[in-house]
């Protein structure tokens, strides 16, 4: 069927089509400011009923230069009142027929595009959007609870997913996608999300083209979290190369972040890219040991787990930078600290001293500092052998070696715990 001008369907609708064996053909002559296909609610009295509809096996395609603004839209801009539930989309292709044509990738338009009326306090809630292919990715804004996306293929220029929920609304699920695009989730005041089992891929030379920061996870203003399982990969367009954003950043007042089982994270260190990114007003983000993993030869930097804000993120080992004079051990990873979720700081690896060395070692930052001067063991080396050495920590952080036989080669810290100040 040959589209030349944008479709509009009110009331209740289920569809079920041929899929590819019978596509929506966008012709060339197809208006640019137009959406291919409007759905809009049926006004029922006072309030409106958008409950139960079903959109399946639809191919929407262009011909040559055929090209709309948005592929599917649920507009429900004119009705405050709402009873948005129960929508079910699945085996729909939206390809690459919205916003300005770049390769087998859009600019500017999205695939499917909620816009709810302003001041609708439910949002849509209770759908699905399940085994899709999307070219332009997903916006929405006043998403409702038990929101379902899984299995879809979301490619494009925009944020794979971009959801912004009514404050308060829960359990949204991300499951199973495949996103090639320019970031992957930007999650806004969502409560309890999950966000499992995703392969996650930037194309990285469009990075920074969406809003937001440049990473693969943006949780903004979130509560309660749960990411696991997910592989955030290399960029698409370039395998020879590392990640080049972060994978995931942590924005607002998000808190409760839970970071759990075996993802798999590729990022570019040297070019200021990390596994995990905090801005310093969230908080309570804890990473379950093994939930960051190194993967593919396509990350040849060490491993590494640097955030901002470290004291913000607990379970989550951190760089501790040696102070002048001292120096990170060949073959180590340096000094390294971890906040455990009981507060109890951890610290291990080993630094090399210059000549004459006696000065502070490190200098642990805000939250990961004892109340009061204690001693924890280490080691040191000297000529060829290892000796047992202690380590004074003082309430501003500042990590000294106590000597009195000469200062060592290397110094090292293997497991030495206390318990950091309440702050």
């Amino acid at each position: 069927m040959l589209l030349n001008s944008g479709v509009t369907a009110s009331g209740w609708i289920e569809v079920e089509g041929a899929g590819s064996a019978s596509p929506l053909v966008l012709t060339s002559d197809f208006p640019p400011d137009e959406d291919v296909i409007t759905l809009k609610p049926q006004l029922d009295g006072a309030s409106t009923k958008f409950v139960g509809w079903r959109l399946a096996s639809l191919a929407i395609k262009p011909q040559v230069n055929g090209r709309g603004r948005h592929g599917l839209v649920i507009d429900h801009t004119a009705h405050p009142y709402t009873s948005n539930a129960e929508l079910i989309i699945e085996r729909v292709a939206v390809g690459d027929v919205v916003g300005t044509a770049m390769g087998d990738v859009t600019v500017g338009g999205y695939a499917l595009y909620y816009l709810p009326h302003p001041t609708d306090p439910n949002g849509l809630y209770c759908s699905t959007i399940r085994n899709n292919y999307f070219v332009g990715g997903v916006r929405m804004t006043r998403a409702g609870d038990s929101l379902i996306f899984s299995g879809n293929w979301v490619k494009g220029r925009n944020i794979a997913f971009d959801i912004e929920f009514v404050r308060g609304a829960a359990n949204a699920s991300f499951e199973n996608n495949n996103c090639t695009s320019a970031g992957s989730f930007y999650l806004k005041n969502g409560f309890r999300c999950r966000i499992s089992g995703n392969q996650c891929e930037m194309i990285s030379q469009w990075a920074g083209d969406h809003r937001g920061p440049e990473a693969l996870i943006v949780l903004e203003d979130c509560n309660g979290t749960t990411i696991e399982g997910n592989n955030l990969g290399a960029d698409v367009l370039d395998h020879s190369r590392a990640q080049t954003a972060d994978c995931i950043y942590l924005l607002g007042t998000t808190t409760h972040t839970l970071v759990r089982g075996d993802n798999r994270f590729v990022c570019n260190p040297e070019r200021g890219r990390v596994h995990l990114r905090a801005a310093a007003s969230t908080s309570l983000t804890t990473v379950e040991p093994g939930a960051l993993t190194q993967t593919s030869a396509i990350d040849r930097a060490p491993w590494i787990t640097a955030i901002e804000a470290p004291g913000t993120v607990r379970g989550l080992w951190s760089p501790l930078p040696p102070l002048p004079g001292w120096t990170t051990a060949a073959g180590s990873q340096g000094l390294r600290f971890r906040i455990a979720t009981d507060g109890t700081v951890s610290l291990n690896g080993q630094v090399g001293a210059g000549p004459g060395t006696f000065g502070p070692v490190a200098t642990l930052p805000v939250g990961a500092r004892p109340a009061h001067p204690l001693h924890v063991s280490g080691y040191v080396h000297r000529g060829a052998r290892w000796e047992a050495a202690i380590v004074l920590i003082q309430p501003d952080g500042a990590l000294r070696l106590e000597v009195d036989t000469g200062p060592p080669t290397l110094l090292s810290m293997e497991n030495a715990t206390f318990v950091a100040e309440a702050n």
